[in-house]
């Protein structure tokens, strides 16, 4: 069964792709290069960015209950573990995904998503549903600071 829209709420996701690498800038902010065999390239600092996408705007619930089955499918019986409904092919949603349901989308100085701000990650999708498919998503458990 799909998600009532009475229940859906606001959300961002964003997917994971390849990590980046950061180059080394000026104090103008273009990237600084080497010459390596005759031809210019970009000075790498050794670091690379999250490799996560632009955050997309979606709506839906997430829910708390997983069901016997999710807990034999996934191997997961764990209180921070919950699912998501949605149409077949309607979100491009792979394991490794980003959801932000109530906390802004955070970033770092360097404009790199901060992944540590989002609360959930997608740990296995269920495409067997001809109706619907269903994402098992984990929270983000954060430590509270007074």
């Amino acid at each position: 069964m799909g998600t009532p829209r009475s229940v859906k709420q606001p959300m961002y996701y964003s997917l994971k792709g390849e990590p980046q690498p950061i180059y080394e800038r000026d104090d103008e902010g273009n990237i600084i290069y080497l010459i390596v065999g005759g031809e210019n390239v970009p000075k790498e600092t050794g670091e690379t960015t999250s490799g996560y996408g632009k955050p997309e705007p979606f709506k839906n619930s997430i829910g708390g209950q997983l069901s016997q089955a999710d807990i034999e499918a996934y191997g997961v019986q764990d209180t921070t573990v919950a699912t998501m409904t949605f149409n077949p092919n309607q979100y491009p949603f792979k394991v490794g995904t980003l959801i932000w349901k109530n906390t802004p989308v955070g970033y770092k100085d360097n404009g790199d998503i901060d992944t540590d701000t989002a609360d959930y990650s997608v740990i296995g999708i269920d495409k067997t549903g001809k109706r619907y498919w269903r994402a098992i998503v984990k929270a983000n458990v954060r430590d509270e600071k007074d």
